[in-house]
């Protein structure tokens, strides 16, 4: 049948006619299509609108303020104010007294401020990248500092 239309061409239009035409008819297209209609405004509506700048500047302040109230709630933080006198809930009222310059000030040195432990683990991953790139040198040749890696030879 496809030798009679041209080879490759006819086997297109089989496939075209016979596939597609089935799915048509299958009533699938047509479901698919409603579905789309149906559900497309739903899922495609964005709302837009004027915000304030007094609005944002709050939202902002609201964060920041919330933030410390988070960092002056943790265990070691407490700790460490009341070592040096300064009571939970006296802790809150200054946070809460802040200018909203303040606030941003204070959360701009929180973000600058290192995230996680000491630089131990960091220290330890460099020393061991280091060593197995030095093995791998060893080992094709390019450096000779240890006795008891096995050289292979480049061709």
């Amino acid at each position: 049948m496809w030798a009679q239309m041209g080879g490759t061409m006819s086997l297109f239009w089989y496939l075209h006619r016979g596939l597609v035409g089935r799915f048509l008819r299958s009533g699938t297209i047509s479901l698919l299509a409603l579905s789309m209609i149906v559900l497309g405004p739903v899922t495609m509506s964005a709302r837009a609108g004027m915000v304030s700048t007094e609005s944002v500047l709050e939202a902002e302040s609201l964060d920041a303020r919330a933030r410390i109230h988070e960092l002056v709630d943790r265990e070691r933080v407490r700790s460490e104010l009341e070592a040096l006198g300064v009571e939970h809930a006296e802790a809150h009222a200054r946070i809460d007294a802040l200018s909203d310059l303040e606030l941003a000030a204070v959360a701009g040195q929180l973000d600058r401020l290192p995230a996680g432990g000491g630089g131990l683990g960091s220290v330890l991953l460099a020393g061991v990248v280091i060593f197995i790139v030095l093995i791998v040198t060893d080992s094709f040749g390019v450096t000779d500092l240890f006795p008891w890696v096995h050289k292979y030879e480049l061709q």
